[in-house]
């Protein structure tokens, strides 16, 4: 009789380790299952075709992609200085007075507002334009005046030019990134980045590059 109580209790053993088996592995297949579905979703056409200076930030420096992936949204490495991980087109969940876009992308450079604020104020973002209006009342002009005093340009010097392309890059391909093209001089970059201007000055590196996410 102990030897069937033994037996019986291994088998219940057995039944309980079975029954978690199948409960893991059916969780493991339903999230597969899902984060295969929203992949498909996002390779429906032109979901992720957003061009590089308007893609909408949904991640972090270095997210990897699978991360990125689980977040519903779209991951794209192949162009550097520009975010890597960003919402797809149609995302209505957006919140466009909030949403992490510059509107003249900078790496750490700045570019100094004109008019009546301080030469030590400086324009990065809409939201510090805002900021601006809002605490010092000294911005009269209307912010598209502002903002028509720069031009956007390819630069000439090439400490200026920052690379938007790949080795050996074609004219037609780097078009399509809407970058500007020079196969002169040898040994810098073919398919480069405009740059923003302030109208009547030389060229400042002001790159139109977003920082690398």
């Amino acid at each position: 009789i102990p030897d069937r109580g033994k037996q019986a209790a291994m088998e219940q053993k057995k039944f309980w380790l079975l029954a978690m088996v199948l409960v893991l592995g059916f969780s493991s297949l339903a999230n597969g299952f899902f984060l295969k579905l929203r992949e498909l979703y996002l390779t429906v056409p032109g979901q992720c075709q957003v061009e590089p200076n308007a893609r909408v930030n949904c991640g972090y420096p270095y997210i990897s992609a699978q991360e990125c992936y689980n977040r519903g949204c779209c991951f794209d490495s192949s162009i550097a200085g520009v975010i890597w991980c960003f919402f797809p087109k149609d995302n209505t969940g957006i919140d466009s007075q909030n949403a992490d876009v510059m509107l003249i992308p900078t790496n750490d450079a700045t570019v100094d507002l004109p008019g009546s604020l301080p030469r030590n104020a400086k324009i990065k973002d809409v939201a510090s334009v805002q900021q601006c209006q809002e605490s010092l009342g000294a911005l009269n002009q209307p912010l598209q005046n502002v903002i028509d005093l720069y031009r956007k340009v390819c630069p000439t010097d090439v400490k200026l030019q920052k690379n938007c392309g790949y080795p050996g890059i074609p004219a037609d391909k780097c078009a399509k990134r809407k970058c500007c093209f020079d196969s002169k001089p040898p040994g810098v970059p073919w398919c480069f980045f405009h740059i923003i201007v302030e109208e009547g000055k030389e060229q400042v590196s002001v790159s139109m590059n977003a920082t690398t996410f």
